[in-house]
């Protein structure tokens, strides 16, 4: 049996997992989350995504995640 390994990123207190069911709406999404710690929410967002949903959809969790990197770059 191998041994996996993973690098785990720190969370702060409170997370808000999050994720584009369709792959339209990340730019909103960032967008929201920029102007709630602006008036000062403090949150992580966690990009995800059920298998089912990938599977219903016709993603992979590369493809969110590229979404999400689009975002943020659109976004600044």
């Amino acid at each position: 049996m191998s041994k996996l390994n993973y690098e785990c990123l720190p969370l702060g207190k409170f997370s808000f997992g999050m994720g584009d069911r369709f792959g339209h709406q990340g730019n909103a999404q960032i967008a929201t989350c920029v102007k709630a710690t602006e008036l000062g929410a403090e949150f992580i967002p966690v990009w995800n995504k059920s298998n089912r949903e990938h599977t219903f959809i016709g993603t992979e969790p590369a493809s969110l995640r590229a979404e999400a990197d689009h975002a943020v770059a659109a976004l600044g």
